[in-house]
């Protein structure tokens, strides 16, 4: 462990900290099951994430996600705009959204339109990256293991 004496704390070399995180998102990537899922045919895997590195602590994608009328989850395309312009300076990697085929396909057809749209997401073509979860989850761990100097 390093020392930094004038944070008065101890940090885990890069390399380490990289394995962890690794095993974190690998893990989530590979999330199957529950206790009952033989009862129930319950899955537990994620269906949507959004993810990023960033600089900071704070959750800049907290306010993104909300229920439309019906009480489903809808995109907040503004909030996640403003996010993205807001923090900038702050995100480091790729903006990964994980979301399975199948799983509220008319909103993610409306947030792949706002991709194409010039007052919705279209600056940030490139930069947002629609894939399965697992896909997700996985590419963002290669992104990190290629920029060691993000947890600088």
């Amino acid at each position: 462990m390093e020392e930094l004496e004038n944070d008065k704390a101890y940090r885990i070399p890069a390399e380490e900290r990289i394995e962890r995180i690794d095993a974190l998102l690998n893990a989530l990537a590979h999330l199957d099951g529950g206790a009952k899922q033989a009862q129930h045919y319950t899955d537990v895997s994620p269906d949507l994430l959004i993810l990023a590195v960033t600089k900071g602590g704070n959750h800049i994608f907290g306010h993104v996600v909300g229920a439309n009328a019906q009480g489903k989850p809808t995109i907040k395309i503004d909030a996640l705009r403003q996010a993205l312009t807001v923090f900038r300076d702050q995100v480091l990697s790729k903006i990964y959204v994980g979301w399975v085929q199948g799983y509220l396909d008319e909103e993610r057809a409306r947030f792949e339109a706002a991709l194409q749209s010039d007052d919705g997401l279209k600056e940030w073509v490139g930069d947002i990256i629609i894939e399965h979860p697992r896909d997700a989850l996985q590419a963002l761990t290669m992104e990190l293991k290629q920029n060691y100097d993000w947890l600088a």
